[in-house]
């Protein structure tokens, strides 16, 4: 057996409690942020000169409007002034069509009936049978 002693380990110095002082400087974090305020400073009262001249440049070209499109109505369709009163007529008439009975056509005796009594009907009579394909005459099919 070999006799190999590990030596003890040294005792850490008491860590003081603080910041990293290696990674970033605060100089530099004070330096760069100087530098971005200067650079907003200048370049926002530029911008805004530049975006005036841009509109002041478009309003020169926009072509004069004609003196008699002044009040031209436009065509069909135009834009629904009260798109809730309409949607809410709508679907008013919707519904009273669904539940009253009323004429289709009086001379053919077609009556609307109300979906819940048309349901009930239907329910009660079935679906009519559909009509099969008509079968070729066989007189015509036979060749002499």
């Amino acid at each position: 057996m070999s006799d190999t002693t590990h030596p003890a380990p040294e005792p850490r110095p008491a860590q003081v409690p603080g910041h990293e002082t290696r990674d970033v400087s605060g100089i530099y974090v004070s330096l760069f942020a100087l530098a971005l305020a200067a650079a907003l400073a200048l370049l926002l009262p530029l911008l805004t000169w530049l975006f005036g001249r841009f509109e002041a440049r478009a309003q020169r070209r926009d072509s004069v409007q004609s003196p008699l499109a002044g009040d031209h109505v436009p065509p069909e369709p135009r834009l629904e002034t009260h798109p809730g009163a309409e949607l809410a007529a709508l679907r008013a008439h919707e519904e009273q069509e669904l539940t009253t009975y009323s004429w289709i056509d009086m001379r053919q005796n077609v009556v609307r009936l109300p979906i819940d009594r048309a349901i009930e009907l239907l329910a009660a009579r079935g679906l009519p049978e559909p009509e099969g394909p008509k079968q070729p005459d066989r007189k015509q099919e036979q060749v002499p």
